[in-house]
């Protein structure tokens, strides 16, 4: 939470998109804290028993666009295969800022499909548009990981729109 309360703050965050919302847990944060916020997710069953109210989207099909000040994706990306990769980009950079945490190569994990290192989604960002918040990242991933959040602490990124 105080990794989210951190970007929301010090970037004056109105808008946001939870890509990948699983049951709205995050989205429902984000909603408590004033963010206006939507939630999309690829999988059924997660938006029917979403605590949330949540999209469907499968991004096989599309992208999903909607302009927000923030895009959040964790553990997502690694589940999108490559063929699909510009409905992702495109879905992930409708935000002026965006968070997402990945998967590593040879990392295990259920349909692990897209495992990259960081450097990977840099650049795909770089060619977006976007720049990598280095020391803002650091202070994410530690927060993060005060708060036992092991995904964004073990890579979490912030890029902003330059």
């Amino acid at each position: 939470p105080r990794s989210w309360k951190y970007i929301f703050n010090k970037y004056d965050i109105k808008t946001a998109m939870d890509i990948g919302s699983g049951c709205g847990h995050a989205a429902k944060f984000f909603s408590d804290q004033g963010v206006e916020t939507t939630a999309i997710e690829g999988l059924k069953d997660n938006v029917e028993n979403a605590i949330y109210p949540t999209e469907l989207h499968d991004l096989t099909t599309g992208a999903y666009t909607k302009a927000v000040d923030f895009t959040n994706c964790i553990e997502v990306v690694e589940h999108i295969e490559e063929k699909f990769i510009d409905n992702l980009m495109t879905t992930l950079c409708q935000g002026k800022y965006v968070l997402i945490t990945h998967a590593v190569p040879k990392q295990k994990g259920w349909h692990h499909v897209n495992c990259q290192p960081s450097e990977y989604w840099i650049e795909h960002f770089k060619k977006r548009g976007y720049s990598l918040l280095e020391e803002d990242s650091k202070i994410i991933r530690q927060l993060a990981d005060e708060d036992g959040g092991k995904h964004i602490a073990r890579n979490g990124m912030l890029f902003v729109k330059n």
